[in-house]
């Protein structure tokens, strides 16, 4: 699985060249590249907003080399409704102390985006993390 999102971050990091402008929120599969992208020191990362990704995929040794230089808030949705990123996971990383912050939406599935319950408040936190450019 390593290699795989080898891949995927290094699609990520051509794509923002090209770009030429930094990109800060992943969901998913993209939480995991933006988790990534967040622990380099490329220009073109300032700050992740990792959406219920599935970061670990329950390799523990994995939570030890976290570490996020830029600032990161990581939204983690009720893992009773298909959550990607685990309970647990949520107090290992909390456990090492290494994440900026992280935001449990209760009750919200993988999807809190296009659910109305919780798009209001998912565009608030975004809000308030990205600054104004």
């Amino acid at each position: 699985m390593r290699d795989a999102i080898a891949d995927y971050v290094t699609d990520a990091e051509a794509m923002l060249a090209v770009i030429g402008a930094p990109t800060r929120v992943g969901h998913s599969l993209g939480g995991v590249v933006a988790g990534v992208l967040a622990q380099s020191d490329s220009a073109l990362v300032h700050a992740a907003l990792m959406l219920d990704p599935a970061w670990y995929f329950g390799v523990p040794e994995e939570f030890a080399g976290t570490v996020y230089p830029q600032p990161t808030r990581l939204i983690r949705c009720d893992s009773t409704l298909g959550a990607a990123f685990p309970d647990n996971h949520a107090e290992r990383i909390h456990g090492v102390k290494r994440c900026t912050d992280i935001v449990h939406y209760a009750g919200s599935d993988h999807f809190p985006q296009r659910t109305f319950a919780f798009a209001k408040r998912f565009r608030g936190d975004l809000e308030r993390f990205l600054p104004d450019e």
